[in-house]
């Protein structure tokens, strides 16, 4: 029982920090893990994603993988808005998948997908133009919601979809 109680202590000190910063506006880039990446927000959740923006790239995704920082994640961009599938071939982590329409909004969450559901797929209920992939439970515990705006990095966002002044 006292394993259990420390365990459970040492799970919510971390999330009831996130909440905590959360909830009062601060901000989460010190608490981002990886040097490297650009910062994308759902909401005003900050993830430091890598992008998958290519098919070899998409095709590869977490894939492999150990590990994924506490706010980082992977952002696939496709050329165009469809009912992109995903799997869970060679994975080894639980993640959630955030289905971003063309407008910037979350669609759609799959939330904690496990390794072992491969070979079953995945696609959003809507058609999507950008898939973000972070840490299981991610989406819960910072309240991420259908609707959510998403802003990325100019850089990131397609040629055809940029705002025309």
């Amino acid at each position: 029982m006292q394993k259990l109680l420390a365990i459970l202590v040492i799970i919510a000190i971390p999330v009831f920090y996130f909440l905590y910063v959360y909830e009062n506006g601060m901000s989460l880039y010190s608490v981002v893990t990886q040097d490297e990446g650009s910062i994308v927000r759902v909401g005003n959740v900050p993830v430091r994603v890598e992008v998958a923006d290519t098919d070899t790239l998409r095709g590869r995704g977490l894939g492999g993988r150990d590990s994924l920082g506490a706010t980082n994640g992977m952002l696939f961009i496709f050329d165009k808005s469809d009912y992109h599938r995903f799997w869970m071939k060679d994975m080894r982590i639980l993640i959630d998948i955030i289905w971003i329409a063309k407008d910037l909004r979350v669609v759609d969450i799959t939330k904690n997908v496990s390794p072992d559901t491969y070979p079953h797929t995945f696609e959003p209920s809507v058609p999507v133009r950008f898939v973000l992939e972070t840490n299981a439970n991610y989406a819960e515990s910072f309240g991420i919601a259908i609707g959510d705006v998403v802003t990325f990095p100019e850089e990131l966002i397609p040629a055809d979809l940029r705002t025309k002044e």
